[in-house]
């Protein structure tokens, strides 16, 4: 049978599946600032060293100082946002591709069986059908088995 389809099979996948979609929507709910602590670490080293600087010679900025420190500040910013995007495409990606194989598995298998004939389909199941008399006729033998081992009891 559809081996996607047996019941720990069926587990497995759900696991994965829900394991990749709590990921995804872990990162999609983050706030940007808990993405990366290098990013939160470096944008706070550059605001209070400059903070720092212009409170010892308050007065004396030029603009050339706040095209700098603006320059810094939007290169910081940037790359946070590179980094959510990219953490956030990479949780997608992982889902999108799960999802491709588990279906693309699925067609396949769905294609094979397609494919065989109703001879074949039928030869397994009266084969099947013959296996059960058999474990019922065995369930019936051990069943007067015990109850004659009761009655000598």
């Amino acid at each position: 049978m559809l081996n996607a389809l047996n019941q720990q099979s069926q587990l497995k996948l759900s696991s994965e599946q829900m394991h990749l979609i709590g990921e995804l929507h872990e990162k999609f709910s983050q706030a940007t600032n808990q993405l990366s602590g290098a990013y939160s670490t470096n944008l706070s080293q550059v605001f209070h060293g400059v903070v720092e600087e212009w409170r010892n010679r308050f007065g004396d900025i030029s603009l050339n100082e706040v095209e700098k420190f603006r320059d810094k500040v939007f290169d910081i910013i940037e790359m946070g946002f590179e980094l959510t995007i990219d953490d956030r495409m990479a949780a997608t990606g992982k889902i999108v591709k799960w999802e491709f194989v588990f279906y693309n598995d699925f067609l396949e298998k769905q294609n094979r069986y397609q494919q065989e004939t109703p001879e074949q389909r039928l030869a397994e199941k009266a084969w099947i059908d013959q296996q059960r008399q058999h474990l019922e006729h065995l369930l019936a033998d051990l069943e007067m088995s015990l109850e004659s081992s009761e009655m000598l009891v």
